[in-house]
């Protein structure tokens, strides 16, 4: 197997899980996107993310210590108090990300480009910086001993009157110094990264993607009590089988707990919805109320027992331009279809 998938399937069960068995996998993360992400004090040492993409990701206090992260782009990335130290930074560009506090000494940075970036009291000692460009950065606070800046030009940063002069007596170009763009920077101690609004967390490699299972369940299946045993657990132990995390009620729900509230939080928490139609289902209170919920994510029809596309229009018009898979092919075959439809790119669901 391509070891990057082995590492990228261990980096989506989270943190916890990738540091106490990041040895047992390959140290590559090259070329995957990874977005909306929290990673916030995960262990990527030497990792090689070599022309990846990080996009809406918390890495605050990660430790990337000698990775590499040439022609990587960030955007929208956290990196509060993150440890950087000797990484490669070749080609990099990082846009909008939040470096306060990180320690970056020893970082060998190519033809770099950091915009729109915070590196208020970060550590940049010993840096090697060639070519690229440092454009509308706070670097107020920073330590800069033995920096080497070599024709990097730096436009509106906010930084010291002393390393204003150090970068000018190395040849740097500085233009606009102390001049921000302020309407343009991101206000840190307001903006949530990972972006709740955003699609749930995913790593997409080789035109596959692995969506984050933290806390969260793959599929709610919402069914009516009398398709349970039928159909709905089948297929529910099928996609288990196949390495899923399923919310089907009997399991989730306990005493005393306010079932509108559990429903609630297993629907939120799930990244797709399965729907089992029968005849059975509609006009029923509680699975009604869980396709109000569904709809507003993605989810999956399956229709059973007799349920057609056609009774559709008269039981929920809008749900007809949904993808629909019929349960005579059997809960296995059904399951592999939900499973292969979750892996493609998220543009093609």
């Amino acid at each position: 197997m391509d070891a990057v998938v082995d590492a990228v399937n261990l980096l989506r069960r989270g943190p916890s899980a990738w540091n106490a068995g990041r040895a047992e996998v390959g140290q590559s993360l090259a070329h995957v996107e990874i977005r909306n992400a929290g990673l916030a004090g995960v262990q990527l040492d030497n990792v090689d993310f070599d022309g990846s993409q990080l996009i809406s990701v918390d890495l605050t206090g990660a430790s990337l210590v000698g990775a590499r992260l040439n022609g990587v782009e960030m955007d929208r990335v956290r990196l509060d108090r993150a440890r950087l130290c000797d990484a490669e930074l070749k080609g990099a560009v990082l846009d909008r990300c939040c470096l306060r506090e990180a320690r970056l000494d020893g970082v060998e940075a190519y033809d770099a480009r950091i915009k729109r970036s915070d590196l208020t009291g970060a550590s940049i000692c010993r840096a090697r910086l060639v070519g690229g460009h440092i454009y509308n950065c706070n670097l107020s606070d920073v330590d800069w001993r033995d920096l080497v800046p070599d024709g990097v030009p730096f436009k509106r940063i906010v930084a010291s009157a002393e390393l204003l002069g150090y970068l000018r007596a190395h040849g740097c170009r500085i233009d606009l110094e102390n001049q921000p763009l302020l309407e343009d920077l991101p206000v840190w101690d307001t903006t949530a990264v990972p972006d709740p609004d955003e699609p749930p967390a995913f790593i997409l490699y080789g035109g596959r993607t692995y969506w984050f299972a933290v806390d969260r369940w793959d599929f709610f299946i919402s069914h009516a009590t009398a398709d349970k045993e039928g159909f709905a657990r089948p297929l529910a132990e099928a996609l288990q089988a196949a390495g899923e995390r399923i919310w089907l009620d009997a399991g989730e729900v306990k005493a005393n707990d306010q079932l509108e509230d559990v429903i609630e939080f297993g629907v939120r928490a799930a990244n797709f919805g399965v729907a089992i139609l029968s005849p059975r289902y509609f006009g029923r209170e509680w699975t009604e109320r869980e396709l109000d919920l569904l709809d507003r994510k993605r989810v999956f029809l399956v229709l059973h027992d007799g349920f057609t596309r056609d009774d559709l229009p008269a039981s929920r018009p809008s749900l007809q331009s949904r993808v629909t898979l019929d349960s005579s092919a059997g809960p296995q075959n059904v399951a592999r279809a939900l499973v292969d439809a979750i892996s493609r790119p998220p543009g093609e669901l």
